[in-house]
């Protein structure tokens, strides 16, 4: 087997994601700040607190659980044990070896529906853009639980790569294209909505799209570090997985607050309009309040003129307050 030993890549592992852990509760606890009091109620901002706590609690057991497994393997079960530490997490079908994994695989399940939700909404309800990752998700869900039984029933002596397999292999490819694949049209969605507005707005998306690529960039790097080492069949997979679970709820949390502080920016250096604003994410969908300057709002008119069998209709829209990238999200 390639990599390091299986003992030393779960203490390398355990480092890693305390570290990680840490990162995730600071921005945990900003991003509660935000939510809670720098938007008005809406259904949008519940979802987003539901969803927030749920990453960070999964978050939070999954440490809890490898923590507890550390000390039975070096400490409490050491001498107990044949093979000591390797024997101990060798063991596949070990029943908190078995809770860690369904943790991360519902962890993993919450960011693909949130992704493939906000692409759908960010899309304007358009049913056929979502008919991959829905399915993805699904079959992603059933493999990943399948896993979960099939660890339960490993024989002894098995390991993660004899009784994972394929099945594992196959997870990781979905999760992550599902989330390139969403991140993509909500990205190129928010593209060419920014160039259609932006010869007579001063507003800009630009923003939104570089808090999605970075975010994104962020987990996909680790999926696919991920994918790399089981496929080498590396104990180095080990790391990398543990280390997952606490980049969901780091992005997702980044998403919200790059976004945030971003857009705050932006707006408070042009001065041009009013600046109470709001900016949906794409990885993991929010609206987000950006605290409004002492500025007064413009009032806009804006005239169109249709051609319709062959009789000229004039509309007119009076007292436009807000952008048309705002009026583009809130419908999302």
């Amino acid at each position: 087997m390639a990599g390091i030993a299986l003992d030393k890549a779960e203490i390398i592992a355990i480092f890693l994601e305390t570290l990680l852990y840490g990162i995730s509760l600071t921005l945990f606890c900003i991003t509660l700040w935000i939510l809670v009091n720098k938007q008005a109620e809406t259904k949008t901002r519940s979802l987003m607190l539901a969803i927030a706590i749920s990453l960070f609690v999964l978050t939070t057991a999954h440490i809890i659980l490898d923590f507890i497994r550390i000390l039975e393997a070096f400490i409490f079960l050491r001498d107990s044990i044949p093979g000591g530490p390797i024997g101990y997490y060798g063991n596949v079908s070990n029943p908190l070896h078995i809770a860690k994994t369904s943790v991360y695989i519902t962890q993993t399940l919450i960011g693909d529906a949130l992704v493939t939700w906000r692409c759908y909404s960010v899309h304007r309800g358009n049913k056929y853009v979502i008919i991959y990752p829905v399915t993805s998700v699904a079959v992603c869900a059933a493999t990943g639980y399948y896993i979960t039984w099939n660890l339960t029933n490993a024989t002894p002596g098995s390991t993660i790569f004899q009784a994972g397999g394929a099945w594992i292999t196959a997870f990781f490819v979905l999760t992550m294209s599902t989330n390139v694949y969403c991140t993509s049209l909500i990205v190129y969605r928010i593209w060419t909505s920014n160039r259609s507005v932006a010869s007579y707005h001063h507003s800009s998306l630009i923003p939104v799209i570089l808090a999605l690529v970075e975010s994104a960039g962020l987990y996909s790097s680790a999926l696919l570090a991920l994918l790399i080492a089981y496929l080498a069949n590396s104990n180095g997979q080990y790391p990398v997985l543990d280390t997952v679970m606490p980049v969901i709820s780091i992005v997702f949390s980044l998403i919200i607050l790059q976004i945030s502080f971003r857009t705050s920016s932006v707006h408070g250096s042009t001065g041009k309009y009013s600046t109470r604003e709001h900016a949906s994410t794409a990885r993991h969908g929010f609206s987000t309040t950006v605290p409004s300057y002492p500025l007064q709002a413009i009032s806009v008119e804006i005239s169109r003129v249709t051609d319709s069998d062959d009789t000229n209709v004039q509309k007119s829209s009076k007292d436009q307050k807000k952008s048309m990238p705002e009026q583009m999200w809130e419908q999302a």
